[in-house]
């Protein structure tokens, strides 16, 4: 009862903050969000006016200034397995420029709960995941930014389950076999030809694998075509593989990122491909597909709404049918500046397909730019 009564605290003081920002991008007036810096010299009579006198932040795509796109929401599927591999976080096609930096702090609660057997295989997933993930942007020259993802996690039996039951029977979501199951309760259990492959215990939290990557810039979107960007990444394996960290493997990978404006509307598209390198956990690994579509609608220079869809192919064979499967998610949030360069992100996400990722998962994140 403390537990529910703690969650329901927590869930009301969010839609209170939400409620705040949102009602403050809604009904403030376009002129209290245009803040115009002019650079301002004497010159003498009769001379040109220098080229370089012009507005300070106009707003080229890309750049950090707060009246351009702001890009999809940087989430990733928080599958346990998933969250062992390398994931690309969808980004906009537009890299920092030379010189600037983009500091992220980012949280991910998730609960997971898949119970499925088939065979000689029996894969029993059952508790929340708390992760943590510090990340540095940085804009080498015009056509190449820079960037590193350190996570922290923590698994718990957490305390969403009677809260998701809730959801569910409220809007008539298919609950699976939750009901016939314990609340709160934790289970890592992955069984395949009759022995244990997986067998992670709780309250477990430390370094994660650190994920580096590469954005090249390919081109600006004009009337026609959408700007483009391609990306390399590679995961290290820093994260306790015994403790469900990390994969104890190098994974490599590349993807291609799209962008293109259409009024108040920007679309985004992702799709990448990652070879995995081997794990620690005695399964199977595949090598992945992953691509991503958002869409951002601006209400406001500060203040954005996305939705947006990811599907990844699944990182682990366990010969369990239901369990690889692909993941394929739903996320609905919003992006608002909350000062002249820190972004705040928000939202939730959904499994489009019952049992292919978390039911139920929940993020934040913060960045400032300088």
């Amino acid at each position: 009862m403390i537990r529910q009564l703690t969650a329901l605290s927590l869930f009301i003081v969010a839609a209170l903050v939400s409620w705040f920002f949102f009602t403050g991008a809604a009904f403030s007036e376009d002129g209290e969000d245009v803040e115009v810096e002019v650079e301002v010299r004497e010159v003498e009579p009769g001379t040109e006016r220098p080229a370089e006198l012009k507005p300070v932040g106009t707003a080229e795509p890309g750049s950090p200034w707060k009246f351009s796109p702001k890009g999809p929401l940087e989430w990733v599927c928080q599958h346990p397995f998933a969250l062992t591999v390398l994931q690309f976080p969808a980004e906009s096609a537009y890299i920092l420029a030379p010189g600037e930096s983009r500091l992220g702090y980012r949280i991910d609660l998730a609960n997971n709960f898949f119970v499925h057997q088939s065979g000689n295989g029996l894969v029993q997933l059952d508790f929340e995941s708390f992760r943590q993930t510090l990340s540095y942007r940085r804009g080498i020259n015009d056509k190449l930014e820079l960037a590193a993802f350190v996570p922290f996690q923590y698994n718990s039996s957490g305390f969403l389950d009677s809260i998701i039951e809730s959801w569910h029977d409220f809007f008539g979501l298919p609950t699976g076999d939750r009901p016939n199951f314990p609340t709160n309760q934790y289970s890592y259990v992955v069984v395949t030809d009759n022995e244990f492959r997986v067998l992670g215990e709780s309250d477990q939290f430390g370094l994660g694998d650190v994920t580096l990557t590469g954005k090249y810039f390919i081109r600006p979107e004009d009337k026609r075509w959408p700007a483009l960007s391609a990306r390399l990444g590679a995961k290290l394996p820093t994260g306790d593989a015994e403790s469900q960290l990390g994969s104890g493997g190098f994974d490599f990978g590349f993807d291609f990122l799209a962008q293109k404006t259409y009024g108040n509307w920007i679309l985004y598209g992702q799709t990448g491909y990652i070879l995995t390198g081997g794990n620690d956990f005695g399964l199977d690994g595949n090598d992945l597909w992953e691509w991503s579509l958002a869409g951002e609608y601006q209400t406001s220079g500060r203040h954005s709404w996305i939705v947006q869809f990811h599907k990844t192919t699944n990182a682990y064979y366990t010969g369990v049918e239901d369990i690889d499967v692909d993941t394929v998610e739903f996320a609905l949030g919003w992006k608002r500046y909350i000062g002249r360069n820190l972004l705040w992100e928000g939202g939730f996400s959904e499994d489009v397909i019952v049992d292919s990722a978390p039911d139920f998962a929940v993020f934040t994140q913060f960045t400032y730019e300088f």
